[in-house]
């Protein structure tokens, strides 16, 4: 399916769009929740920041959100590190979400493995699935990162001896950081699924993902939704060369 790209003059309008687009995604949906997976990052933060407006806080039916992790670093929820601390920081203390919606991804206490078989079972017991039998999450939020890594899926992680998995534990190629992920097949059965791209950094790998003819190999390029949407939103500086080429707002 060919993805859809969107173009914003900056991260604070990409992240007021996405704002709007997720509270009438959950207006829409038909069934009791909306499942969202989060990822980590400067962009995502800015999202959370939105949210957590007022205006914004009272739109969004923060009941029917069931909010997940694509990824996180295997650190203590206090750490400046942690997705999901992160998350509660920016957005979680200051709005309606209950408890029970929050799925943090890492449990402090346990290690990479105990967590990660943990998160799995979650996913393969609370979300519905598509027509092939796989948990499906309404929305992923991803970034890519400048060499093509999305989520905790890098170049160097070996995906093909796991096809099957929902989660991955993997390890950072430059610090060898543990991190959790879910896995390639999980991102692919979404209903839609939405890279969240910033930063003038970010050109080169956006254009050779987007407009190369020849497809690149890396994580990033491999998310093809099988029966779900693509986007790619992103802001002015990491759009760099692509305005004349892709769908504008």
């Amino acid at each position: 399916m060919e993805a859809s790209t969107f173009i914003h003059e900056s991260p604070q309008k990409l992240a007021r769009f996405l704002a709007d687009n997720l509270i009438h995604s959950v207006q829409a949906c038909e069934e009791p929740y909306y499942y969202l997976a989060i990822s980590g990052g400067s962009t995502p933060g800015i999202l959370f920041k939105t949210l957590a407006e007022s205006d914004f806080r009272a739109r969004l039916d923060w009941d029917r959100l069931q909010l997940f992790w694509a990824d996180e670093r295997c650190v203590p929820w206090e750490s400046n590190e942690s997705n999901y601390g992160t998350a509660f920081e920016l957005m979680l203390k200051h709005v309606p979400v209950p408890s029970a919606n929050v799925h943090p991804m890492f449990q402090p206490g346990t290690d990479s493995v105990a967590s990660s078989k943990k998160y799995a079972r979650i996913l393969g017991s609370l979300l519905p699935q598509n027509t092939k039998g796989n948990p499906q999450f309404d929305e992923i939020l991803l970034g890519i990162g400048t060499d093509g890594h999305t989520a905790s899926l890098f170049p160097s992680t070996q995906l093909s001896p796991y096809p099957n998995a929902l989660t991955l534990v993997t390890k950072h190629p430059e610090t060898g950081q543990e991190r959790i992920t879910i896995s390639l097949s999980v991102i692919n059965s979404a209903k839609k699924v939405s890279f969240i791209v910033t930063g003038q950094e970010k050109t080169s790998i956006v254009q050779a993902i987007i407009r190369s003819e020849n497809p690149l190999i890396c994580p990033a390029a491999m998310v093809q939704p099988l029966e779900g949407a693509l986007e790619w939103h992103l802001d002015s500086a990491a759009a760099d060369g692509l305005q004349n080429h892709e769908s504008t707002n």
